[in-house]
């Protein structure tokens, strides 16, 4: 035999637990790199995308208690302990952090489940990472976050379907409001400076929702022009083509709407 009971017990023994774990990674990230180049201005952006994952789990432990977070490049994985009564928090919270990568210029795929696992600040394995993996790589397809269906049902506020898969969708007003009136936590983002070298201050974005989507219309549109991989156009359009009736029916003075367009998108609303 290639192993015995006897090497076995020089290993000790370990169990996994339920967790509800989420895997995603960037969309375009190799281009990012390359458009990087060595300016450090956009090496700087690139730096401080990968640490807002870390300084959002860093100040959350009341919220999500044994969270967990590891990344490598553009990849992260973050759990915790699996409870009902969190996940819609938890979809709500992954929610956010599309919301503010997708205002930086950002769009992440990946898929959330709950399973066996272990993660620790050391390590992360198990089925539910093997689940989530393949979901992401096999199902997402489009910069979305995928929810299994082992997930509870009740968040469906922020959840939709299409094809037979859930979801996550957090580019409706009502959380896009919720997120522009919510003061900064100071505490995130004081962790966020002291590790991604930024200065950002804690004061609040002063802008509504509707607005919130049009800046993210915006910036869905430049990469969609800007972009060049295989297949990845179609990746953005596929955001573009689900945006844009919100974004068309936003009642704005049709003046301002104007400006912006022009500004944003290069072209008249």
């Amino acid at each position: 035999m290639l192993f015995d009971e006897a090497e076995f017990s020089g290993y000790g023994c370990a169990n996994y637990e339920n967790r509800l774990v989420a895997f995603f990674d960037v969309l375009g990230w190799r281009n990012e790199i390359e458009r990087a180049g060595s300016d450090s201005r956009r090496i700087g952006r690139l730096y401080a995308i990968t640490k807002i994952f870390e300084s959002a789990v860093a100040t959350t432990p009341s919220q999500f208690p044994s969270v967990q977070v590891t990344s490598f490049s553009d990849c992260v994985v973050v759990s915790v302990p699996y409870d009902p009564t969190v996940v819609q928090q938890w979809i709500e919270a992954l929610g956010r952090i599309q919301i503010s990568l997708a205002l930086l210029g950002f769009w992440i795929r990946g898929a959330v489940t709950v399973g066996e696992l272990i993660h620790d600040s050391i390590s992360v394995f198990g089925p539910a990472l093997n689940r989530a993996y393949e979901l992401e790589t096999r199902y997402a397809i489009f910069p979305r976050i995928l929810v299994d269906e082992k997930v509870s049902w009740e968040t469906l506020g922020l959840i939709d379907l299409e094809g037979g898969l859930r979801f996550i969708d957090p580019f409706k007003i009502e959380l896009l409001k919720r997120v522009a009136q919510a003061a900064p936590n100071p505490a995130a983002l004081q962790h966020f400076n002291s590790i991604a070298g930024t200065a950002l201050h804690a004061s609040p974005l002063k802008i509504s929702g509707e607005i919130m989507l049009l800046l993210i219309f915006g910036r869905l549109s430049n990469a969609l022009e800007r972009a060049s991989e295989e297949k990845v156009p179609e990746k953005y359009a596929w955001w573009h083509a689900r945006i844009a009736p919100r974004v068309s029916a936003i009642d704005l003075p049709s003046d301002f709407k104007a400006v912006f367009s022009k500004i944003m998108f290069g072209e008249p609303a």
